[in-house]
């Protein structure tokens, strides 16, 4: 970590906040809503688990039909 550029850092650590932002919002909304999370597991943190592998092991979402970036977003909003 010390020979990271300060910006470097910095970017790193915000994105590091980010990510956990986005995983309390992620479980505030599984509690709200628990029949989303059923859909596809069978406890919250299954389905969270499983939400955290696609995002850092790539797409393996059988929904996704093999989208990838802002086309999976758009598929995962798509009514």
């Amino acid at each position: 970590e010390w020979l990271q550029s300060g910006a470097n850092r910095i970017a790193n650590l915000s994105l590091r906040d980010n990510l956990e932002s986005i995983r309390r919002v992620q479980t505030t909304l599984y509690r709200r809503n628990p029949r989303e999370w059923r859909k596809s597991a069978a406890s919250m943190d299954a389905a969270s688990q499983r939400a955290w592998t696609a995002v850092t092991q790539g797409p393996d979402l059988p929904e996704l039909h093999g989208a990838t970036g802002i086309e999976a977003i758009r598929l995962a909003f798509d009514t």
